[in-house]
């Protein structure tokens, strides 16, 4: 079964497109998109937070995206989640997830919204912790795939990989019925997140924020498991930890 891997996003872009072309002639569009969410802290204050997500568009939709967008115009993104690594010029590995976008709108002032929908099979058992507050959180990798035509018109499979972090009863739901393999719905928000690892160097990583999760598969899967669980909020999480080394 093919996964599903969709974002949207509703922000303001950071900076004017980058276009170059590729050796095939097609076109290609890089830019960031800049999203803000607001909620309500401890005492009844408001705070907000910002983040930002590479965006990269091709062929007709870098050519609109050269025309109708500019630094701080708000848009309307629709994509996929995409990972790739490269080695710098010290040969040192990096990675960078950015959103394929297969829609681009300009839009007039509007609400910021960043939502990732994914259905996919989980890789390895989630690993549950504790924040200091005592709120419980999961963090595991989920895994979709997608077909696509290559250049030469063949058919081509390619899996990506996610990072997704689950908190309070979600995070239990996770850790008692998540196992490697396990077919599951997720949506919730992009985040992304630095910090330095135990060498100073600094890290950033993005991943998905739950805010709902369902299992999805054979009958028994779901009579086991409760379905449709939601979280309306979540912590963020500390920065750094055990999988500093790790890109996704």
């Amino acid at each position: 079964m093919a996964g599903v891997n969709k974002v949207i996003l509703v922000g303001n872009a950071g900076r004017d497109p980058e276009v170059r072309f590729l050796p095939s002639g097609n076109s290609v569009a890089n830019f960031t998109l800049a999203t803000t969410e607001n909620w309500a802290n401890k005492d009844g204050g408001r705070e907000d937070r910002t983040q930002w997500h590479r965006i990269c568009a091709f062929g007709r939709v870098a050519e609109h995206c050269a025309k109708s967008v500019f630094k701080g115009k708000p848009l309307y993104v629709e994509g996929r989640l995409q990972t790739r690594q490269w080695e710098d010029k010290e040969g040192v590995k990096r990675y960078t997830t950015e959103i394929v976008a297969s829609q681009v709108q300009v839009l007039d002032d509007t609400g910021d919204v960043g939502k990732a929908i994914l259905v996919g099979r989980v890789e390895k058992t989630p690993e549950v912790r504790q924040l200091p507050s005592g709120t419980d959180v999961a963090n595991f990798v989920l895994l979709t795939r997608s077909n696509r035509q290559g250049n030469d018109g063949s058919a081509e499979e390619r899996t990506e990989s996610h990072r997704v972090a689950a908190f309070g009863k979600t995070a239990g739901v996770c850790g008692k019925y998540l196992t490697p393999g396990k077919l599951i719905y997720v949506e919730g928000r992009i985040q992304t997140r630095a910090w330095q690892d135990k060498d100073g160097a600094a890290r950033a990583t993005t991943e998905i924020v739950v805010s709902n999760m369902q299992m999805l598969g054979s009958r028994s899967d779901a009579a086991r498991a409760p379905q449709g669980v939601a979280e309306p909020g979540g912590e963020a999480i500390s920065a750094g930890g055990p999988d500093d080394e790790i890109p996704f």
